[in-house]
């Protein structure tokens, strides 16, 4: 079983903290925020059967803040600082990430990924009503930055969006060479899986519709994530939430029914 590098994400977290400090005078990247790598026990994860990651646009402005516009890195992340200086200040950035789920997690949103999880007996775990313990713990990524905007990734303008996403997508990649899943559950618009394809050397006919729920609009994929590591693509829209225009009943089936194949 491929180990996580550690160290490689500790690397990477340096990388986007400096990147962040270039970022942080564009009036869409929230003021007192981090830039979160991951979601979730990184520990667990890496001793799970089944690595399983999910993956979104980027971080919601709502980490940062409930209802008002007063943002804090505390709201979510209670002792991280807004840079990491040494091997010290990472450990306490990976205690936060290791911990959100635990402490006061966007609940809406995550709840929405549960069902789909718990079909491959996995969840996050910590406070989320949906995301009862299994043998497996998923950890959640964004694809497009690590930054949380405002306006969200979608209001912002193309040619900012473009910037974000070129350079947060190979930010991402670093990450899943990192992580080493087996597993990667996707739901992103039309631009998003142009770049998978893109970057993976995919086209249309790499996409397979599930067996059984060819009715959804749901697709899977083997990626190779670097020259020893091959993982499993699960594609699907987004509505709002992740996979927002399935139930949670057909959720919970793709992941049981891909289960019964890997």
């Amino acid at each position: 079983m491929a180990e996580v590098d550690i160290d490689g994400i500790e690397s990477l977290a340096f990388e986007v903290f400096e990147i962040m400090k270039k970022q942080k005078e564009k009036s869409h990247i929230i003021k007192n925020s981090i830039p979160i790598l991951y979601f979730g026990n990184l520990d667990l994860y890496e001793n799970s059967n089944k690595k399983i990651i999910t993956v979104g646009l980027n971080p919601s402005n709502k980490e940062f803040s409930d209802n008002d516009k007063k943002y804090s890195v505390n709201f979510r992340f209670p002792c991280s600082k807004l840079s990491i200086l040494d091997h010290k200040d990472f450990l306490v950035y990976k205690k936060d990430l290791d911990n959100y789920f635990d402490y006061n997690p966007y609940s809406q949103w995550f709840n929405s990924l549960c069902p789909i999880l718990s079909g491959f007996q996995a969840g996050f775990g910590g406070t989320l009503k949906k995301c009862q313990s299994y043998e497996n713990t998923a950890i959640h990524t964004d694809i497009a930055t690590p930054f949380a905007t405002d306006p969200t990734f979608s209001g912002l303008e193309d040619n900012e969006k473009c910037y974000l996403l070129n350079e947060g997508f190979e930010i991402w990649k670093k990450l899943i060479s990192y992580l080493k899943p087996d597993i990667i559950i996707l739901s992103g618009n039309k631009r998003i899986k142009e770049k998978l394809m893109e970057s993976f050397c995919l086209s249309g006919s790499n996409f397979e519709k599930i067996q059984n729920l060819k009715d959804l609009e749901v697709w899977t994929a083997a990626i190779k994530i670097d020259p020893s590591k091959d993982a499993l693509l699960i594609y699907g829209q987004t509505a709002n939430f992740p996979f927002g225009k399935i139930s949670d009943e057909n959720k919970k089936k793709i992941g049981s029914e891909i289960l019964k194949k890997i």
